[in-house]
């Protein structure tokens, strides 16, 4: 589900005569310096299963990678395989079935979910063609409207589809990541290109009539950010957008956005992070709040949620990373520290409605991330 490149030159396909990605690829990581502190301040900590992991190796199709909660606090599950659940006292509803047309294949399958408004639901998914998908589903289980299609990005391969989307409500906004098609170094000709959805984070409104995401009134086209290679997730504050963008060979990032700008260009292929990549003096690029390498068990950033305020942290969000299994606090300055947990290759972290830290792992099993004494 979550794509990072080992450097090996297996992992994926390699554009053809692309001498440029073929010297980035094979340069070694520079050391990244990234040692954050031990939050010892807020142990222990515990996690406490709000879904347990099956016996089985089921995760390949089925497992968890997004959840939502509504207002009575009840768990929305969104299944890898198109599946979408209202768990609720032990008790699970189904409010879609998607699974007759989502692919599972690779970093494919739902990526993401969040509300739309009080009682629709937009899911992130790959479709069985391929392609990029975001469908409105109904989140009352009572009901059984049938999924609206909003948008649909064909992708040239099942790897760096992307996963983030996100709902500003107060402004009825939609913002969703695309990612670069999959090639490994190469963008598929994206590089800024603000006319290819393919690395990009589209951002637009959702139309009931033509029941379309169409651009913001002011703006001629959906495409907001460029230069994202696989973006994970993205999380709003306000006038803030947090996007952690997976990365290549080297470094992972973390991004800090002001919605309030028109555009933003965040560098892939150029950059990987803090690296050079592919040298392109022609572009004028964000830096990411945050990066760091591979070393230390680390591969894949992910996530990106406000911290609950038992954590005492006022502004900081958490990550995780999928290899290491560990979550790291930010705040606008950079890393405060990672917390006194460890988890099983997370793919989701999320905040339910009474304000718990929930992380959702590729095992199978959703947590509940809690203060004990």
């Amino acid at each position: 589900m979550v794509s990072a490149c080992t450097g090996d030159g297996t992992s994926l396909r390699t554009p053809d005569d692309f001498d440029e990605v073929d010297v980035a690829l094979s340069r070694p990581c520079r050391a990244d310096g990234f040692s954050p502190r031990l939050l010892t301040e807020f142990a222990p900590l515990s996690l406490q299963p709000l879904l347990e992991a099956p016996d089985s190796d089921f995760f390949e199709t089925s497992s968890p990678t997004a959840v939502e909660f509504d207002s009575e606090n009840n768990m929305i599950v969104a299944r890898r395989n198109g599946v979408i659940e209202s768990h609720s006292g032990g008790q699970v509803a189904i409010l879609a079935d998607l699974s007759a047309d989502t692919s599972t294949v690779a970093d494919q399958g739902v990526l993401a979910l969040d509300w739309l408004d009080d009682t629709n639901l937009l899911v992130l998914r790959t479709a069985g063609s391929g392609a990029t998908v975001l469908t409105v589903v109904d989140g009352d289980p009572s009901r059984a409207s049938a999924p609206i299609e909003l948008l649909r990005v064909e992708q040239p391969d099942e790897r760096h589809n992307g996963g983030g989307l996100a709902v500003d409500r107060a402004i009825g906004e939609v913002f969703v990541g695309i990612g670069d098609g999959g090639e490994q170094g190469d963008p598929d000709g994206q590089a800024g290109d603000a006319t290819n959805s393919l690395g990009t984070i589209l951002r637009g409104t959702v139309d009931i009539n033509t029941q379309r995401l169409i651009p913001t009134s002011g703006r001629t086209d959906l495409i907001w950010a460029t230069g994202v290679r696989n973006p994970h997730r993205i999380w709003l504050d306000g006038a803030t957008a947090w996007v952690t963008d997976v990365g290549e060979n080297c470094r992972e990032e973390l991004n800090r956005l002001d919605t309030r700008e028109m555009s933003y260009d965040l560098g892939w292929n150029a950059w990987e992070g803090d690296i050079e990549f592919v040298a392109d003096d022609t572009r004028e690029t964000t830096s990411p709040l945050i990066t760091y390498g591979h070393d230390r068990g680390r591969c894949a950033i992910i996530g990106g949620v406000e911290l609950p305020a038992t954590f005492d942290l006022p502004g900081a969000v958490a990550v995780a990373d999928f290899c290491s299994g560990e979550v790291f606090a930010v705040d606008s300055d950079g890393i405060i520290g990672v917390l006194p947990i460890q988890v099983t290759q997370p793919v989701d972290v999320s905040v339910s409605a009474d304000g718990e830290l929930i992380v959702t792992s590729l095992d199978g099993s959703i947590q509940a991330v809690r203060h004990t004494s």
